[in-house]
């Protein structure tokens, strides 16, 4: 047996940059990510969707021996399984469905559904670079 699943994906990217002075610069870039999966079988589907934005914001300054960087990141995932019927229906008993295994054949809404996910992460970061000539020959450290 065999139907169509519903699939997706969108996809936007946007980015921002600021020369604040001349040592000094900005930039904010932000992504969203949005796509639809569909798993199981054709009589016991589910979709997958998942949803995701992601913020950065950088700071970078410059001086005459040292650049100092600062970078934050925001991460917001949401995930969320559910079990729907497509063109072949879910069997029901009044009017609700349910799942029905009988033998190796299984119909009816998935068992992985429903669920949901909501994990967010932020980071920050601060790399300092800095460089001393040394009998004409440029050295350097650095720290995060």
């Amino acid at each position: 047996m065999s139907q169509a699943i519903p699939i997706g994906i969108r996809y936007a990217k946007g980015r921002a940059d600021w020369n604040l002075t001349p040592a000094a610069r900005l930039f904010y870039s932000f992504q969203h990510d949005w796509n639809l999966a569909t798993g199981g079988t054709a009589v016991s589907p589910f979709q997958n969707i998942n949803w995701t934005n992601t913020s950065t914001v950088g700071l970078d300054f410059s001086r005459a021996r040292t650049t100092h960087s600062w970078r934050f990141g925001y991460v917001n995932f949401n995930n969320r399984i559910e079990s729907q019927d497509l063109a072949v229906k879910f069997p029901r008993f009044e009017g609700a469905p349910y799942f029905l295994n009988v033998g190796t054949f299984q119909s009816g809404p998935s068992g992985a559904a429903p669920r949901r996910s909501r994990p967010t992460r932020t980071t920050t970061r601060t790399p300092t670079r800095a460089a001393w000539p040394r009998g004409g020959t440029p050295s350097g450290g650095g720290s995060t």
